[in-house]
C-alpha cells in the first residue's frame, strides 16, 4: 500500500515514545517508497492544535477538498 499517503508527527517533548522513534519510523516508511508527511511538535505524548489543523490541511491536500467550495457556489 505504498501509495497512500501517510501523516506523521511526533512531539519533541514525547518522554513515552522517544522522539528518535518518530525519526526512524519516517526514515524506515520513506526508504520503502511511502509518501510522507513529517511534522514534529513542542510538545509531550499528546495533540495540539497546530497538529490538528495541520492534519486538516493534509486531508484536504490529498483528498482535493476545496474548503471554500460552498463559498464558491454561492
Amino acid at each position: 500500500h505504498q501509495y497512500l499517503p501517510i501523516f506523521l508527527a511526533h512531539g519533541t517533548l514525547d518522554h513515552i515514545v522517544p522522539i528518535e522513534a518518530g525519526f526512524m519510523t519516517e526514515e524506515l516508511l520513506a526508504s520503502e517508497g511511502y509518501s510522507i508527511e513529517w511534522h514534529t511538535y513542542d510538545m509531550a505524548h499528546q495533540v495540539c492544535s497546530q497538529e490538528i489543523k495541520d492534519i486538516g490541511l493534509w486531508l484536504r491536500k490529498i483528498f482535493s477538498i476545496n474548503p471554500f467550495a460552498e463559498k464558491d457556489a454561492e
